[in-house]
Order: C-alpha cells, then sequence, then structure tokens
C-alpha cells in the first residue's frame, strides 16, 4: 500500500511519549544577570523589575550608539530650550519694529 499521513506504523505506536517537553538547555548563554531571590525578597513588583533592568543595562555597556542617541536627544531638547528663550527675547522688539498688536504675537511664533 503506500504511505498515508494518517496512518500509524507500528514503530509509533510502540514508542511511548513522554508529557512533558524536553528542558531548555541555557548553559552556553553567558553574561545574563543573577539575581538572589534574597535579594528581591520585601520589593514591589515594580522595584524587582527595576532591579532585573538596571542588571541589564549594566551587563550590555554603555557604547558608541548609546553615546550617540545620547547626544542627539541633548542637541535636541538644547534647541527646544533655545527656541522658547529666543522668541521670547525676540518678541518684545519685533512687536515695537513691526508694529503688530499683543493679541497676532502668538501667530509670530508659530
Amino acid at each position: 500500500m503506500g504511505f498515508s499521513p494518517f496512518k500509524k506504523s507500528d514503530k509509533d505506536s510502540s514508542e511511548a511519549r513522554s508529557p512533558t517537553p524536553p528542558e531548555y538547555d541555557n548553559s552556553h548563554e553567558r553574561g545574563l544577570p543573577s539575581v538572589a531571590r534574597e535579594e528581591l525578597e520585601g520589593l514591589t513588583l515594580y522595584e524587582k523589575k527595576c532591579v532585573l533592568i538596571n542588571r541589564e543595562i549594566d551587563n550590555n555597556g554603555f557604547g558608541r550608539y548609546q553615546w550617540y542617541i545620547w547626544g542627539l536627544c541633548g542637541l535636541g531638547y538644547f534647541i527646544d530650550l533655545i527656541w522658547a528663550q529666543a522668541f521670547g527675547l525676540i518678541l518684545g522688539p519685533l512687536q515695537q519694529e513691526l508694529g503688530f498688536p499683543g493679541t497676532q504675537s502668538p501667530f509670530v511664533a508659530r
């Protein structure tokens, strides 16, 4: 007869199948943060998550990519503050020079 995917062979029926899956072996992974259970006792769930995340960040380190992102965010924050200060300092003289009323000043800063 031919192969049938629905027919069990004698070999399949004689083997005992285990109900539990095999254990995952993660011994090849290195550098995983280890936290003692005693260290986490008495902490809230949020604090436990913070401890684990802090350990992982400490484990990964702060590389060139993180420095670039930190600098880019700092530059964006600096430009945002300078933009607000520049319009705060310039708006008064602009109103006097161009002669528009104070009710129109919010439209200049857009």
